[in-house]
């Protein structure tokens, strides 16, 4: 009886999908929990997340944190 081990690149493509899952729900929970955002915008950045996933949630978190940053040095 041989043991399968699982190949290489299926391992790692699980990790990109878990790490990607991941991403996407740090993304929306900011989203969600977000009060400065207009009901609008958290409805347009939840869309991008779910039809263009990896991109609309990068690029909500870079703009989430150039934000934060920028709401801080005001203050």
């Amino acid at each position: 009886m041989e043991l399968y081990l699982p190949d290489f690149g299926l391992i790692l493509w699980n990790l990109l999908i878990l790490a990607h899952l991941i991403l996407c729900s740090i993304a929306i929970f900011k989203i969600v929990n977000d009060p400065s955002l207009e009901r609008r915008l958290k409805f347009i950045c939840m869309l991008a997340i779910i039809f263009v996933p990896l991109i609309g949630a990068v690029v909500y978190l870079i703009y989430y944190r150039k934000d934060k940053r920028q709401i801080a040095n005001r203050t």
